[in-house]
């Protein structure tokens, strides 16, 4: 990092500061921003400005690298100069974004200039002398309040004056920042692709032929290339992937399939060659034999390259779809039947768990012909290729039998292929995406894997009453090893013992939403085959006339899964180098959670199995519970009615002993209320008069039952990954709120953000309010529940979730409930301080007698307070300790 900058020490609590030290100050720069122009920006620009030099810069701006991009974003800031100030950059950088919004380039998708600035000019200082948040990646160990969570306005820095140096390493480090808020999105649409659509309009499209390309990079390579003449290939463009062929009879099985993302450069070499290289995988010369087929070939390379989308998404938001949502893992899987035997071509499935034995339909009883591996099977035998794609899981994390289970599923019919990724490296992250494709025109994603454990009702029994859960079903996900596969499939605890039910969301979806799913299912397959070299082919797309029409599938659906007509739906992703092969990270869930929230008028709803995030500090680095934080605070100041509701499991999944649960659950407490930073202390110190249980309130929920003489109770462990803002928006999917899930380098994660157009007229704040059918109906479907409430009575008692009695149903319910469990169990995890008091917590060791179940009786639903005392005593205990083997393990895998 350059060093020659003069520094200005500042701090971030609240608003961030503008940097501003032009005349008149921030008065005087917001009069400039106001004319929505640049015309305060680089005088010298605009008065040497030749048509031959405009011509380089569109040719940068939309093909260049990211330095070439970044040196381009200095000569508009700054010239020929050597350095400039921050506040110079901030003027700059604001009016290009007021300039582009007017032309309709959202912030959703291209950042906002604030956050901008602060990634360019603020660094971190540390006494170490580093300036990298990365530096503090130790072992959990370390992680008191004053190293893991040092707080930004103690060791954060504003730069003054920026370098070129500086600006272009800060600039490439971040290649989205190269974006400048759609500046070369602008370019691209606003001057090249209409003259490319001038150009060719008269020409046909072509999309396939025969093409001569080089032979690769290595030394081999070019050798072979002196020696011989290049190959002679046909190529295929279809969607957004390239394929090459021997031979265009025989196009199902491609020698190569390129994925074409926004990363990919296509450039013209002469006036019969052009060049494509997708960063670290991909560099070749194509020879074409004219100018006119060269133009064609690389204008619709160039069209059918993937555009960044609102969020910063791979995938575009599709209106008008088929889609409905699922409240557990029994109407998911009813949903998952009917589209597997619908089946015509291909099947896509990825989990991070998988298990062949599982039963998908098990009620009124368990029929045996939808086993998940006699369904694929079965279509394997009719001739529909089935595609599997599972996260090869370590033995020292999770026991999942991944290469058992490609083992055996490769061994059912030829049509199945089963691939295991990564091999080794990562180590530490994971595959979590979970969804299925069906002739890449129906998919799902969601929280549900195909696995054990993952079956459940709404009744969310703690005993398997109707014998539907068999062997590893029957489970307690915080005392045993739920997570396992094998040939075998025995009992894992003692039916003595409660199950823990398993609460869960997934959705379904038709049309041109599924997409999105299938290239990122087509995209993960082909870097398996790429990096591993496993012995299976290149996937590449179904043409159209492969494919049957959305509502050949969605007409074979019972009635009561078929959901709703209109919806707007657009799939996001976290997804990096070592899980796509691409080179910059996905992070579109993040942004749309960060941007969802900021956005909320009325309500924010979520799920979620962890909580993990935080205010002004290093780490977490995601910024979720800051967005939550600062819609609160503005409702507060406003006096709004505005509720926010989470909903967390009682403790994250895995033996409760365990150093990594413990650690788990200390960052939980961390985020909602045990250090000064956390949710609802620093709500505390900013308004000290306010009742905050008015705004925000945090719940779990628990069940109880009869097991012979004794009442026995246990948590429903809350798996759900959803999000619904102000019945208007829904997020389902896989990604937890952690930086696991977050960041896109880490874990793999899908979603889909949905905004139904079919409206509903309710009351919300007391007021007539159009809401959207698929959110509202799913929010009133789970209150009611919670609740103990039927659909129709739960419309009418919390429909207007913002109204003092709607509020005072939810509040009320939750303590009450909490007061009868502690009553009957006398100790719960709301009473349980120490790390010595958790044996009050192991199976069974809550059970009363029998009679105690007429208060029990008194319990309506299953919500419950979150137990905000639980191991309060031993927050400082809960790291692992040096005998453990997590403590080898770097602090951010548990994040």
């Amino acid at each position: 990092m350059s060093t020659n900058v003069s520094r200005q020490r500042t701090g971030l609590r609240g608003k961030p500061e503008k940097l501003d030290n032009t005349e008149g100050g921030s008065e005087a720069t917001a009069k400039k921003l106001e004319s929505g122009n640049l015309q305060h920006a680089n005088k010298n620009i605009k008065e040497t400005l030749t048509f031959s030099s405009f011509v380089r810069a569109i040719s940068v701006m939309t093909r260049g690298s990211p330095l070439e991009k970044a040196r381009l974003i200095w000569c508009i800031f700054a010239g020929n100069e050597t350095s400039v100030s921050s506040s110079s950059i901030y003027n700059y950088v604001c009016a290009l974004s007021n300039a582009l919004l007017e032309q309709g380039y959202s912030s959703e998708t291209y950042g906002d200039p604030e956050e901008f600035i602060n990634s360019l000019v603020y660094v971190q200082n540390f006494e170490d002398g580093t300036s990298s948040p990365d530096s503090l990646e130790g072992n959990p160990s370390d992680d008191d309040e004053s190293s893991d969570f040092c707080k930004i306005e103690n060791s954060r820095t504003a730069l003054t004056t920026l370098t070129r140096e500086f600006f272009l390493q800060r600039l490439t480090e971040t290649p989205n920042m190269t974006d400048l808020f759609g500046l070369c999105d602008f370019f691209e649409n606003r001057f090249v692709k209409p003259i490319e659509r001038q150009v060719f309009i008269q020409r046909n499209s072509q999309q396939s032929g025969w093409l001569s390309k080089d032979k690769g990079e290595t030394i081999i390579s070019a050798v072979q290339q002196l020696l011989t003449s290049a190959d002679r290939r046909f190529f295929l463009l279809r969607g957004s992937f390239l394929a090459y062929f021997m031979s265009d009879k025989n196009i199902g099985k491609p020698l190569r399939v390129l994925n074409m993302d926004y990363t990919v450069a296509v450039r013209r070499v002469s006036n019969t060659t052009f060049q494509i290289e997708v960063p670290g995988q991909f560099n070749r010369t194509l020879y074409c034999k004219n100018i006119d087929e060269l133009d064609v070939w690389v204008s619709s390379l160039r069209n059918k390259t993937l555009q960044r989308n609102r969020f910063n998404s791979f995938s575009p938001l599709t209106r008008s779809q088929r889609a409905t949502w699922f409240v557990n893992g029994k109407e998911y899987f009813r949903f998952l039947v009917s589209m597997l035997r619908a089946a015509q071509k291909r099947v896509y499935i990825a989990d991070w768990y998988f298990s062949p034995g599982v039963y998908l339909i098990r009620e009124p009883v368990i029929d045996k012909s939808t086993r998940i591996d006699r369904i694929l099977k079965e279509l394997a035998e009719r001739g529909v290729m089935v595609y599997l794609l599972i996260w090869n899981a370590s033995s020292f994390t999770f026991d999942l039998q991944s290469q058992y289970v490609c083992q055996y599923m490769s061994s059912l019919h030829p049509n199945i292929r089963c691939v295991s990724h990564p091999t080794i490296y990562p180590f530490l992250w994971t595959h979590h995406q979970k969804f299925v494709v069906v002739d890449e025109q129906v998919a799902t994603c969601g929280g549900i894997d195909i696995c054990y454990g993952r079956y459940e009702n709404d009744s969310y029994l703690l005993r398997d009453t109707n014998n539907i859960y068999k062997g590893r079903d029957y489970n307690n996900i915080n005392y045993t090893i739920g997570e396992s596969n094998g040939p075998t499939n025995s009992d894992l605890c003692s039916r003595n013992i409660c199950r823990m039910p398993w609460h869960d969301i997934h959705m379904g979806f038709a049309g041109a939403s599924a997409d999105g799913v299938t290239h990122n299912f087509i995209q993960r397959w082909n870097h398996v085959q790429r990096t591993q070299n496993v012995e299976q082919e290149w996937l590449f797309p179904l043409s159209e006339a492969e494919k049957c029409p959305p509502e050949f599938y969605w007409q074979k659906l019972p009635e009561d899964l078929k959901g709703y007509r209109n919806c707007d739906i657009q799939i996001l992703r976290s997804t990096g180098d070592w899980s796509t092969g691409q080179p910059i990270p996905e992070d579109s869930i993040y942004k749309a959670y960060i941007s969802t929230i900021k956005n909320a008028k009325k309500y924010i709803y979520i799920e979620n199995q962890y909580f993990i995030s935080s205010i002004d500090r290093i780490r977490p680095k995601n910024k979720i519970l800051e967005a939550i934080y600062r819609r609160l605070r503005k409702a507060i100041m406003n006096s709004e009615k505005f509720k926010v509701i989470l909903i967390l499991p009682v403790f994250p999944a895995g033996d409760i002993m365990n150093a990594a649960t413990q650690y788990l659950i200390k960052y939980t407490y961390k985020t909602l209320n045990r250090q000064s930073d956390s949710l609802l202390e620093r709500l505390k110190s900013d308004f000290p008069g306010v009742d905050l249980s008015y705004y925000i309130s945090v719940n779990s929920l628990r069940n109880w039952t009869v097991i012979g003489d004794k009442v026995q109770t246990e948590p429903i462990y809350v798996h759900a990954k959803l999000m619904i803002v102000d019945d208007r928006t829904v997020i389902i999917g896989s990604a937890n709120i952690n930086d696991r899930s977050m960041r896109g380098s880490r874990d793999t994660e899908l979603c889909a953000i949905t905004e139904g157009t079919d409206m509903i007229s309710i009351q919300l704040n007391g007021k007539p309010y159009q809401a959207s059918q698929f959110a509202y109906n799913l929010r009133i479907k789970l209150m009611s529940s919670f609740l103990g409430f039927s659909e129709e009575v739960g419309r009418s008692r919390v429909m207007d979730i913002c109204s003092d009695s709607a509020w005072t149903t939810w509040c009320t319910t939750a303590s009450r409930n909490t007061s009868i469990y502690l009553q009957v169990f006398k100790r719960m995890p709301d009473n349980i301080y120490s790390l010595a008091d958790l044996v009050h917590l192991m199976p069974g060791a809550t059970s009363q007698d029998v009679s105690e179940q007429v208060r029990l009786k008194k319990i309506r639903g299953f919500l419950c307070e979150f137990p905000m005392d639980f191991l309060k005593d031993a927050q400082l205990d809960l790291s692992p300790g040096l005998a453990s083997a997590e403590w080898v393990v770097p602090r951010q895998t548990f994040l």
